[in-house]
């Protein structure tokens, strides 16, 4: 399994690993890129990790072969 490191957004700046084969899609949302992965929130949504990377870095990223 490959994992892909991020820093999580917000206070913590946390380190987050992201396994590229979950990721359903990726957006921009302010100056954060939220990643959706496929899972699902109590709420019945898609669960996302926001990050502090830029979009077409996360994308590269997530990408690389």
């Amino acid at each position: 399994m490959k994992l892909v490191e991020f820093t999580k957004a917000g206070a913590s700046k946390a380190k987050v690993y992201i396994n590229p084969d979950q990721v359903a899609y990726v957006r921009t949302v302010g100056n954060q890129t939220h990643i959706f992965i496929s899972a699902f929130s109590a709420e019945g949504k898609l669960a996302h990790v926001a990050v502090n990377e830029k979009t077409s870095i996360v994308v590269a990223s997530l990408t690389k072969n």
